[in-house]
């Protein structure tokens, strides 16, 4: 089986080796010698527009950080390196974030970047139903400081926020809809500009983090997922992320990436009903789950088990919390000791009522119900009877808001790894279960208030409550595969792009 090649990023352009990787071995390999210049290839949907934030196509927002910066690219352990930032400063306990900007870089039309464009960009954002208006839920406000910076003033204090300034800056007065990018990232549209077909990229040769090593992309405009993949499979694209992955797996030349990612799936728990009052029932539906059998229900992507949300990659994460969490006989020792009792037809029962209920799911996510049967399978087999009902994505959103559910599969994203405030708080916005935990409260509290110096130590103190209190049941983070022609190597991937660190690619 074709083994994955895990990125590791890489901040310099000293290319000392890699990762590789497969579900069997890890083993260390020696990156190849890079070689400058070359072109490749690249497919996505004909643009809605060229501005970044508001275009409707994930294969846009992704081919665009070709052409646009961000303030902060995250590192594939999620740690926020600079970009148009040059230096990031806490202050205020936490509550204030001063952004010093990088001097010197210029837009693809010659003008100077500035931070009226940031504030611009910022503005937009919270005018705007965009993809990254969940980046801003913390800020109260937003303005210039003396010289060239960007005062961020928080409403609680986050020594990770920086993590969330991974949207691309646009132009001051760059509009909804733009026929042309404008943009300081590491290439520019070629003077054949704007084509039927696509069009074709040059590098930046003022580029403020240094020549790429790959001088030029086509851009090929393929309306579907099929024909990604049949363009891929011909040779006419270099790169393929979305679609029908699995039928590449055993094909030479062909390599397979990993983007950590920070999707985050997991079971929700209705608090309106009574059961799941008693925190040993959440810990036993936990415990009965081996989430490393996950990871064979889907090839075309990467199923990185754990309970915890927080990605094991990220620095603060606990790995002794997955060697714990599962094993055998677990879960039904925790329910037996808790007064439950297993009946003849191997279902426990406690004062009169069987441990039974609903998972509900989206039938339009299949790997979602593949992940439900294999969960619902796993509790029958500890005693725990569910039975799993596929809705419409529209009924399956309208019982989750308005409570007619017990259990549901649901999935979020989680873009600082320091704040959980949005999915775990008592007033989350996205604490749709009715959880309310004054001691998850505090830990995630602190967790955010904690500086680079404590979040490993506060960090582990998080997730012992959390997976004391199991406000939830965490199965997995969705990571992508990134498909390339062999030939191409991908030396680092951001979970908050494929293309953030294109510059450190080559061919060889």
């Amino acid at each position: 089986m074709k083994k994955l090649l895990v990125v590791l990023l890489i901040l310099s352009l000293l290319f000392t080796g890699c990762t590789k990787s497969s579900k069997k071995e890890t083993e260390t390999v020696s990156a190849p010698i890079p070689v400058s210049g070359g072109t490749v290839n690249v497919g996505i949907r004909r643009p809605d527009t060229f501005n970044p934030l508001t275009t409707q196509y994930s294969s846009c927002r992704e081919v665009f950080n070709l052409l646009y910066d961000s303030l902060i690219n995250l590192s594939s352990n999620f740690v926020p390196t600079g970009n148009l930032a040059a230096k990031c400063i806490y202050k205020d306990d936490g509550k204030t974030l001063e952004v010093d900007l990088r001097d010197g870089v210029k837009w693809s039309d010659g003008s100077s970047f500035t931070s009226a464009d940031v504030l611009y960009t910022v503005n937009f954002i919270k005018e705007h139903d965009t993809s990254y208006n969940a980046c801003l839920d913390n800020v109260v406000k937003t303005y210039s400081s003396s010289g060239n910076s960007v005062i961020f003033e928080l409403q609680q204090p986050d020594y990770g926020f920086a993590s969330m300034l991974v949207f691309p800056i646009i132009k001051s007065g760059f509009g909804d809809y733009e026929a042309a990018p404008v943009g300081t990232g590491g290439f520019i549209l070629s003077n054949e500009g704007i084509k039927e077909s696509g069009f074709a990229l040059t590098y930046n040769q003022n580029y403020h983090l240094g020549r790429p090593y790959i001088e030029h992309v086509n851009v090929k405009y393929l309306n579907t997922d099929l024909k990604m993949e049949s363009a891929f499979s011909s040779g006419d694209i270099d790169f393929l992320w979305d679609g029908d992955l699995s039928s590449f797996s055993e094909k030479k030349g062909i390599d397979e990436w990993v983007q950590n990612r920070s999707c985050y799936e997991f079971l929700g728990f209705n608090y309106n009903c009574q059961i799941f009052s008693d925190d040993v029932v959440r810990q036993a539906i936990s415990k009965a789950i081996n989430r490393e059998e996950l990871k064979n229900l889907t090839a075309d992507v990467v199923i990185t088990p754990t309970n915890a949300p927080i990605h094991p990659s990220s620095a603060i994460y606990d790995k002794q919390l997955d060697e714990e969490e599962y094993t055998q006989g677990s879960a039904t020792e925790l329910l037996i000791n808790d007064g439950y009792t297993l009946s003849a037809s191997n279902v426990f029962t406690k004062g009169g009522a069987n441990l039974s209920f609903e998972i509900i799911v989206n039938n339009d996510n299949e790997l979602r119900v593949r992940v439900a049967t294999a969960v619902s399978e796993a509790l029958s087999r500890n005693g725990i009877s569910t039975k799993v009902v596929c809705l419409s994505n529209e009924e399956y959103k309208r019982r989750i808001e308005a409570g007619e559910y017990q259990i549901f599969i649901g999935g979020t994203i989680i873009g600082n790894m320091k704040n959980h405030t949005f999915l775990l708080g008592s007033s989350g916005k996205s604490n749709y279960f009715g959880y309310s935990g004054g001691v998850m409260d505090l830990r995630i509290e602190a967790l955010m208030s904690a500086k680079e110096s404590e979040e490993k130590a506060e960090g582990r103190k998080f997730l012992r409550s959390f997976t004391q209190s199991q406000p939830l049941v965490g199965l997995y983070f969705s990571d992508r595969k990134v498909l390339s022609k062999t030939g191409i190597y991908v030396a680092a991937l951001s979970p908050s792009g494929i293309f953030k660190y294109f510059y450190s690619w080559y061919r060889y």
